[in-house]
C-alpha cells in the first residue's frame, strides 16, 4: 500500500511536471515566431550535382529554373560528361537531359514553428535524355596480337519520375526523385561482330553503356539557389 501511494504521487507530479514545460514550450514557440521575420528563402534558379553519378565514373550537373512565380512549374537541364582512359580501357561519352517539372502543390515556403524559412515540394517529372558514348577495351587476342574492341552507341531516353525538394538550410537545396524510363539504345560494333561474338556481352546489365530496354531513375542532387 505504501508503495501504491508512493507511485500515485510521483505519477501526480510527473504529470504536472509536463504540463508545464509544454506550457513554457508553446508560449517559447509563439514569441519565437513574433520575434522572427518572415524570409522566403526560394530562388528562381537552383545548380545542382549528383553524387550518384561517380560511381559510374561520370559527372553530371544540372540547372533547374522556375518558370512561373507560383512556382509550379520548372525547366531543368542536366549535363553528364563520361570520361576513363585507362591502359585496359577507355570510356568517353557526354549525355543530355531535359526535363519539365510540375508541383501540384506550389513548392511553398514553410512557416512552421522553429523551421522558418524553408520550402519544400513534391513534383512529378518527365523529360527525355539524348547521349552518345564510345567505349574501347584493349586486350591481348590469343595472347600474341593486341586486339582493340570498340562499342559505339547512340541513344534516346524518354522517362517520368516523382521527386521531392527542399531547401535543407539557407540556400542549400536536396531533390530526391525516384522514376524510370526507356532506354531507346542504337549499338554499333568495331570490328565486325560476326569475327569477334566472343567478346560481345549479349546481355548488358543497366549499368552498360550498350543497354536497351527499361531502366530505372533513382538518384538525389544537391545544389545551391541563387
Amino acid at each position: 500500500m505504501h508503495n501504491f501511494k508512493f507511485l500515485n504521487n510521483f505519477m501526480k507530479r510527473y504529470t504536472i511536471l509536463l504540463f508545464v514545460l509544454f506550457l513554457g514550450f508553446s508560449s517559447y514557440a509563439q514569441t519565437y515566431n513574433s520575434r522572427v521575420k518572415f524570409e522566403d528563402l526560394r530562388r528562381k534558379k537552383i545548380f545542382k550535382l549528383s553524387p550518384f553519378h561517380f560511381f559510374d565514373l561520370s559527372l553530371n550537373v544540372q540547372g533547374e529554373f522556375f518558370t512561373s512565380p507560383t512556382y509550379k512549374n520548372s525547366l531543368l537541364i542536366g549535363l553528364t560528361g563520361m570520361y576513363k582512359d585507362t591502359k585496359g580501357k577507355s570510356d568517353q561519352g557526354f549525355a543530355l537531359e531535359i526535363q519539365g517539372r510540375y508541383y501540384p502543390r506550389a513548392f511553398a515556403a514553410d512557416t512552421a514553428p522553429f523551421i522558418r524559412n524553408k520550402a519544400a515540394g513534391f513534383y512529378l517529372g518527365y523529360g527525355a535524355q539524348l547521349g552518345a558514348n564510345e567505349n574501347t577495351s584493349r586486350s591481348g587476342f590469343n595472347n600474341l596480337i593486341s586486339q582493340n574492341f570498340k562499342t559505339e552507341s547512340a541513344w534516346v531516353t524518354p522517362f517520368f519520375c516523382f521527386g521531392y525538394q527542399l531547401i535543407a538550410w539557407e540556400t542549400l537545396y536536396v531533390d530526391f526523385y525516384l522514376g524510370g524510363g526507356i532506354k531507346i539504345n542504337n549499338v554499333s560494333y568495331t570490328p565486325d561482330v560476326n569475327r569477334i561474338s566472343s567478346f560481345i556481352d549479349e546481355d548488358p546489365s543497366i549499368f552498360d553503356r550498350a543497354y536497351k530496354g527499361v531502366i530505372p531513375k533513382i538518384g538525389f542532387a544537391v545544389g545551391i539557389g541563387i
